[in-house]
């Protein structure tokens, strides 16, 4: 499967107008070949990062979307100026959709190493899953503790 990662950077004080916009974006679950998005927030003193998951059968898929439907549902979501700058990442994730069952989690930790990210997803404290994703361009090693927001949530068809 396709991974898609968007990492946004919102100010505090946007932070209700993002969620907003951000859960939006239902109208992907009509997109052919998408099997989810979900995402949530990376909370610090300092910051607060944005980050949405997006998960397609394959890349032809994603191509198609991003052609054909992406700008018009951008456009309907008012998410335009919410966020103050973004970073895009693509990867490649084992085939299997009981990884995403997005009623079940709650909380994402992810831990990137050379290239590799291995996720875990918790419901209340207890993991429910875990796999590894193959990222195609560089990321620094780190670990993102990331609150998964329900109303981000979007099942593909």
């Amino acid at each position: 499967m396709y991974f898609k990662w968007v990492e946004c950077n919102v100010d505090k004080a946007k932070e209700d107008v993002f969620s907003t916009s951000q859960s939006r974006w239902e109208l992907l679950s009509h997109v052919s070949g998408l099997v989810a998005q979900f995402g949530g927030w990376e909370r610090t003193n300092s910051f607060l990062k944005a980050h949405i998951f997006g998960i397609w059968r394959d890349r032809e898929s994603y191509n198609k979307f991003m052609d054909d439907i992406h700008d018009e549902i951008f456009k309907h979501s008012q998410q335009y100026g919410t966020y103050e700058s973004l970073v895009i990442r693509f990867g490649q994730l084992e085939e299997n959709k009981k990884h995403f069952d997005l009623e079940s989690i709650d909380r994402l930790i992810v831990e990137i190493r050379e290239n590799k990210a291995f996720y875990r997803m918790y419901k209340i404290g207890t993991m429910v899953s875990e796999g590894e994703i193959f990222m195609m361009n560089d990321m620094n090693n780190c670990t993102l503790n990331i609150e998964l927001e329900s109303v981000w949530n979007v099942k593909g068809n």
